[in-house]
């Protein structure tokens, strides 16, 4: 009987694989050059199904991650995958710092790129007008298709 696939991957193609899809930076991040999320995790198959790869490295290189925790990026870069750069949080610790500097996309909190909202939330001004540029572009192609029917 043949082996199935799953069966004939090893442990070292894997890592093989993992370590082919990835090019360090002048900050020394293992940048993820295969597919990202959209939240712009990077994405790898192991085992038949996907995981994060930022989570994978860090249970490969380091250690199994703890019940509960998430991993954080210290580097800021959610498409790294250096487990030196990356530390088991909680959540909340993860949320408090993602959001002392930065947006969710990685926009710098500064006055000329924040704006609070009527409910006193801080916003970012180029994730707005990305968003508005996008509905705009997508209000338009649909008249267009409505006016040319």
């Amino acid at each position: 009987m043949t082996p199935g696939l799953s069966e004939r991957i090893t442990k070292a193609d894997v890592v093989n694989r993992f370590n082919a899809n990835i090019v360090e930076n002048v900050e020394g991040c293992w940048i993820w050059m295969l597919s990202v999320n959209h939240q712009g995790y990077g994405m790898f198959w192991v085992d038949g199904q996907y995981v994060a790869t930022h989570r994978w490295s860090y249970e490969h290189f380091i250690k199994p991650i703890p019940e509960g925790l998430q991993i954080d990026h210290l580097c800021r870069r959610r498409d790294c995958v250096n487990p030196s750069h990356l530390e088991p949080v909680t959540a909340r610790e993860n949320r408090r710092r993602s959001m002392k500097d930065h947006c969710a996309h990685g926009h710098r909190w500064t006055t000329a790129t924040t704006y609070m909202d009527k409910r006193g939330q801080r916003n970012c001004i180029p994730c707005h007008r990305l968003l508005t540029k996008q509905w705009k572009e997508k209000r338009r192609a649909c008249s267009l298709v409505c006016v040319n029917e």
